[in-house]
């Protein structure tokens, strides 16, 4: 990798927005671990690599997604929340 590509993805990693490795609960209920963060190939956005607790299964989402407040039943919630750092 030469000096211009390293200095590219540097400064796309420090515009990523926080967030906290660790298990979180989806507004409908499932819990996921949040593996770590990621950067879409094509378009650059930048995405967050998590896990089902249930099945294992492994899922990106856009942050602009994860973070996101959602209504349901006249509710709002946020999309994901953070509940800790380990599963108990």
């Amino acid at each position: 990798m030469n000096d211009e590509s390293n200095n590219e993805f540097t400064m796309l990693y420090f515009c990523m927005e926080e967030i906290k490795i660790g298990i979180y609960r989806h507004f409908k209920g499932g819990i996921y671990r949040v593996v770590g963060m990621a950067i879409h190939s094509e378009t650059q956005e930048e995405m967050v690599l998590y896990q089902a607790s249930s099945n294992g299964l492994m899922y990106v989402r856009p942050i602009r997604m994860w973070n996101e407040i959602v209504e349901r039943g006249g509710e709002t919630f946020r999309r994901f929340e953070f509940i800790g750092d380990e599963i108990t």
